[in-house]
């Protein structure tokens, strides 16, 4: 989680209701800097990924993220390419815990030889 907050800048860009419930909403803004955990050679792969965080608990409620660089998967061959995208949405059940509303997920891949 640290390695997250470290490459990305975080700005708030309003307030929604989602669900009956106040929301935040959050852009990132990559840094795009190599990490040195990893030895230098990590490249930010999101490109401006959205958090919408409920004001009453801080848990996340909406997530949008869209892969701007290729992801290697050691799937035979493959690798998912630009453009994987991932949204995702949570709903508060009973007002006790948070499950999942919606998952989207965009997948594109290109072959290697």
């Amino acid at each position: 989680m640290r390695e997250v907050l470290d490459a990305y800048t975080f700005t708030l860009i309003g307030t929604e209701v989602l669900n009956g419930r106040t929301t935040l909403g959050d852009r990132g803004h990559a840094r795009c800097r190599a990490s040195r955990a990893s030895g230098g050679n990590r490249k930010c792969c999101l490109n401006q990924p959205r958090f919408w965080i409920d004001q009453q608990d801080y848990s996340w409620t909406k997530l949008r993220a869209e892969f701007t660089d290729t992801v290697v998967i050691r799937l035979g061959s493959g690798a998912l390419a630009q453009g994987f995208a991932i949204r995702s949405a949570q709903v508060r059940v009973n007002d006790e815990v948070w499950l999942p509303q919606r998952i989207d997920v965009k997948l594109t891949r290109e072959w290697r030889c």
